[in-house]
C-alpha cells in the first residue's frame, strides 16, 4: 500500500515511516518527493487519483474537503484519507513522530480493511478513529 503525506507533515517523518513500514510492503511518500511544494491541493489529489496506486491520504489539513472545488475533487478521487485531529499541529516534531508511529499499525490496518474514498480522523490520543467522511 502507498501512503502520501501532503505539506502539513514533516517530509522525514514520511521517510522514517517509510523505511520503517518497507519489511510490510508499504511505501510513506511526502508531498515533496513528487510535486512542487506549492502544488494546489486538488491538482496532488486528482493526480494521485489518476494512478490507480491505491494511495493512502495522510493528512494535517482536514480543512481540505470544506472547500467546494476541494471537496469535489477528494469525492471523484476515492482516495482514503486519514486527517490528523485539531492538536497535532500544535506539537514538536518528535512527540508528533513517536505518536504518529504508535498510531500507525492501527492505520495501516483500518486502511487495508475499509472501502476506498472512506476518511478518517486521528485523535492526538486514545486509541480510535473516527469516521470523517465515506463514500
Amino acid at each position: 500500500m502507498n501512503f502520501f503525506f501532503d505539506n502539513n507533515l514533516p517530509p522525514r517523518l514520511a521517510r522514517a515511516l517509510s523505511f520503517l513500514s518497507k519489511p510490510d510492503g508499504h511505501t510513506v511518500v511526502p508531498l515533496l518527493d513528487k510535486f512542487e511544494r506549492n502544488t494546489p491541493d486538488v491538482d496532488w489529489i486528482t493526480t494521485l487519483s489518476q494512478e490507480k496506486n491505491d494511495w493512502v491520504i495522510i493528512s494535517g489539513d482536514k480543512n481540505i474537503i470544506r472547500k467546494k472545488h476541494e471537496r469535489a475533487a477528494w469525492k471523484e478521487s476515492e482516495l482514503t484519507a486519514f486527517f490528523l485531529q485539531k492538536g497535532w499541529n500544535n506539537i514538536d516534531f518528535w512527540n508528533m513522530s513517536w505518536k504518529l508511529v504508535k498510531w500507525w499499525p492501527i492505520i495501516v490496518n483500518q486502511a487495508t480493511q475499509i472501502q476506498p474514498g472512506t476518511g478518517f480522523l486521528v485523535p492526538l490520543s486514545g486509541n480510535k478513529l473516527t469516521p470523517f467522511f465515506s463514500k
